[in-house]
């Protein structure tokens, strides 16, 4: 994931997704809503974003069916280091 750029501005006042690294529980991955649409990586314990990256959406010309709400690690990766983002007609697969 790209490193974070913190002048960025967020829009979203949501996250609508979530997930806990399977190997720590220090780390966690968010969803924003729209319109960012962005994966952002913290470390929750200080409350730090580690890196953010857009999921390739723009929520401003996404349909509802398309908006993703379901953010899950690969449980078959040893690395931990693949989501995969899932909504009514949405399925993206990230390196992260």
């Amino acid at each position: 994931m790209p490193e974070h750029n913190a002048d960025h501005i967020y829009m979203s006042q949501e996250i609508v997704a979530s997930a806990f690294h399977p190997k720590n529980e220090m780390i966690v991955l968010t969803l924003t809503g729209m319109p960012e649409l962005t994966l952002i990586m913290w470390q929750w314990d200080q409350g730090k974003i580690l890196a953010k990256q857009s999921i390739g959406m723009r929520g401003l010309t996404a349909t509802e069916s398309q908006i993703p709400y379901q953010l899950s690690y690969n449980p078959m990766d040893l690395n931990c280091s693949k989501v995969l983002i899932t909504g009514p007609s949405t399925y993206i697969y990230l390196k992260v």
